[in-house]
């Protein structure tokens, strides 16, 4: 499942990913997600995986073609997880090339909040 999270606003797209998240799950999101990019600049985003079990097959190649469609525009990219994601945090510095990537713990999750709204 994927949900955008209240923190959506102005530059900065705030998703929650948990279970495990299907094709379909990455194509409703990115329907909505395509709308904000058309109001918005958005420059920021956090990646909530606090939640995650994982990605169903084909569920991560469409995460990645969203992802290098519009790598250009972020300049932060906040990822909640666990020690158990950080070859996934790793994967999202290789997409957002441009962008700076952190990893937090979702104990850490002000913290993100606070390193991303100061960028």
């Amino acid at each position: 499942m994927i949900e955008l999270l209240p923190e959506t606003k102005g530059n900065l797209i705030a998703v929650k990913m948990s279970g495990t998240v299907t094709e379909a799950d990455m194509d409703m999101y990115f329907g909505r997600v395509e709308e904000i990019f058309l109001q918005e600049r958005i420059e920021h985003l956090l990646l909530d995986w606090s939640e995650l079990d994982g990605w169903a097959p084909g569920a991560r190649t469409v995460g990645t073609w969203f992802g290098m469609h519009h790598r250009a525009l972020m300049g932060r990219v906040a990822v909640l997880a666990d020690n158990i994601w950080e070859d996934e945090t790793v994967r999202i510095t290789d997409i957002f090339q441009s962008a700076t990537v952190r990893r937090f713990t979702p104990a850490e999750r002000e913290k993100a909040m606070a390193w991303i709204r100061e960028g």
